[in-house]
């Protein structure tokens, strides 16, 4: 009998320690917003680079046409790439509030336990 309480006691404490180490885990990633302003910055960062650069290369327009061909490439190529992190940083915050969501029903279970365990006990 005690050692169902004790047993029960310590997979409560494991499910609750488990929570909340997963939790800090998904805590200490970067948000949504902040991986958006970082992309937004990156953006921003690429456009003026390459005017920049296009400026001081190009003199004649036969060459700036290509030159712009080349940029407007090169910023479709980025906003793909940056499309994709944005989807995958969407699973990603999914995926972790599907696992805090499971963290608190473990933890809940946990809960319920010991209190099952402690009204076994008197």
């Amino acid at each position: 009998m005690i050692g169902k309480f004790i047993g029960s006691i310590a997979f409560a404490a494991a499910l609750i320690l488990g929570a909340l180490a997963q939790a800090q885990e998904t805590a200490a990633e970067p948000t949504l917003a902040e991986r958006i302003a970082t992309l937004e910055r990156q953006v921003a960062s690429l456009d003026t680079r390459f005017a920049a650069q296009s400026t001081l290369d190009n003199d004649d327009d036969a060459d700036r046409g290509v030159t712009l061909t080349n940029r407007v490439d090169a910023l479709e190529r980025s906003l793909e790439r940056m499309i994709s992190d944005l989807h995958r940083i969407e699973r990603q915050s999914e995926n972790a509030l599907r696992a805090a969501e499971q963290a608190q029903r473990d933890a809940a279970t946990a809960q319920q336990l010991a209190r099952d365990a402690a009204s076994r006990l008197r």
